[in-house]
């Protein structure tokens, strides 16, 4: 048993070690990550120049909100690539932890011990979109981040159904 732990915190080390080491190759294995980053500079740059309420949305390249540029402008007062793949790695942090967390509230009546959990999480960090949307500071992060979160929150209420859990979870 103590074999199948070990080896459970062999590969989730793993697995995020080569997410850290995708990061540092600037991985594109989505093939087409580096194009779409020049796109979203541009945009970046929209809000760099403009504030909030005189945004020249005809110029506005993007079929996503803008939520992730307006958190990145309230972060860095000057949007710069770096500050995007920072937002993103932050961003695919808590998509892991909160994903982990998760799992465990819902096997919590199961004895799955947590080197598996954790294992299962950190498989995540395999997807080929989320590591190029991370690496290349794309857009799209933030739509999985809020997914995972209201996943968290959804096995949260389903686990304790009182009003707050039921108002955080919408």
């Amino acid at each position: 048993m103590k074999n199948y732990i070990f080896i459970n915190y062999l590969l989730a080390l793993i697995i995020i070690s080569s997410f850290i080491f995708g990061l540092t190759l600037n991985e594109n294995s989505s093939g087409g990550a580096e194009n779409d980053s020049i796109a979203i500079l541009n945009n970046a740059n929209i809000f760099n120049t403009h504030i909030l309420r005189d945004i020249p949305w005809d110029i506005y390249k993007s079929t996503s909100l803008p939520l992730f540029y307006i958190i990145n402008k309230i972060l860095f007062n000057d949007i710069e690539f770096i500050d995007l793949v920072t937002t993103n790695i932050f961003l695919s942090i808590f998509i892991f932890f909160f994903f982990y967390l998760t799992l465990k509230k819902k096997m919590s009546g199961n004895k799955i011990e947590n080197s598996s959990l954790l294992l299962l999480s950190s498989i995540v960090l395999l997807s080929p979109y989320l590591r190029s949307s991370t690496f290349w500071g794309l857009e799209e992060i933030i739509g999985v981040f809020f997914f995972v979160l209201s996943l968290f929150f959804y096995e949260k209420y389903n686990s304790n159904k009182n009003f707050s859990n039921q108002i955080v979870c919408l």
